[in-house]
């Protein structure tokens, strides 16, 4: 949601998009320490989900499901994981209920990225995309890939991950700025790195009801993010928006994720800290 919410929950979306059903697992050693902008906290995320068609433009009409999001710290940087369970509806009048697992893992330092996706629908899997993105001297990227084939990719510098993405765009607005450009790389061969524009706004009514007291998980400081997302050179059209509330914490409160012919309400139910390891600091 994919971060902010961004790239991470437009996977899920794309996914959905395209239908099939992604299983993803990463994991990976890397580098300590880098930078701090406004103090992101560990937590466990659970939104409700729900799927409005665009008038019969897609195959989607609609649905609703659940959505779990896991951000933890270890010593050297941070893992992710992402669980949806959605009931589709598409305009034939067919239903398919569709499972999305993912989970990453990125060096503090922004020096490596390592994913690994399967895709597939009604329970088979249809695919995969692994690989590990490292970080070179010049800021450079060389992304191995294993899976689906074999192959490295050059990216040039600026390039930038997902966790590196939620801090930049929050240290941003923390600064004060409007507006946002980069190019960035999500773990997938399709679309990727994507160039997104990003809107900073300021953050719009209250806070969410009902998650209990949450101390520091829930500051008043936040902000509206509204990016644009470019999947393929000189796209005149962004391939798709995501519009979402990212607290200083981190913790998004909602996303609508928004493509030609459907549209992804996901909004905040349920929040629980998580510990910091005892070396964790942002």
């Amino acid at each position: 949601m994919d971060v902010a919410v961004r790239s991470i929950l437009s996977v899920t979306a794309r996914l959905l998009r395209s239908g099939t059903v992604a299983i993803v697992v990463a994991s990976c050693a890397g580098s300590a320490a880098a930078m701090s902008p406004p103090k992101l906290l560990p937590h466990a995320a659970g939104y409700t989900v729900a799927i409005e068609g665009s008038g019969g433009l897609g195959p989607i009409s609609g649905g609703r499901g659940a959505l779990k999001l896991e951000w933890q710290r270890d010593c050297e940087g941070i893992a992710y994981t992402q669980h949806s369970l959605l009931s589709l509806t598409y305009s034939d009048g067919t239903n398919a209920d569709s499972e999305v697992r993912i989970a990453s893992w990125e060096a503090a330092d922004a020096s490596r990225f390592r994913f690994l996706m399967e895709s597939g629908t009604d329970g088979e899997i249809t695919g995969s995309v692994s690989g590990l993105a490292k970080r070179q001297p010049d800021g450079s990227l060389n992304v191995a890939y294993s899976e689906p084939e074999r192959t490295e990719v050059s990216l040039p510098p600026g390039v930038v991950f997902p966790w590196q993405q939620m801090r930049r765009l929050l240290s941003r607005a923390a600064a004060g700025k409007t507006q946002d450009w980069h190019s960035l790389l999500r773990g997938e061969v399709e679309g990727d790195p994507a160039d997104v524009s990003v809107r900073i706004l300021p953050m719009n009514g209250a806070l969410p009801a009902g998650l209990g007291e949450q101390g520091a998980l829930l500051p008043k400081a936040g902000w509206h993010f509204v990016s644009a997302y470019f999947q393929e050179p000189m796209e005149a059209l962004p391939s798709f928006e995501i519009s979402e509330t990212v607290l200083a914490s981190g913790v998004i409160t909602q996303a609508d994720i928004t493509y030609p012919d459907f549209t992804m309400h996901i909004r905040l139910a349920k929040l629980t800290a998580l510990p910091l390891p005892a070396c964790g600091k942002q």
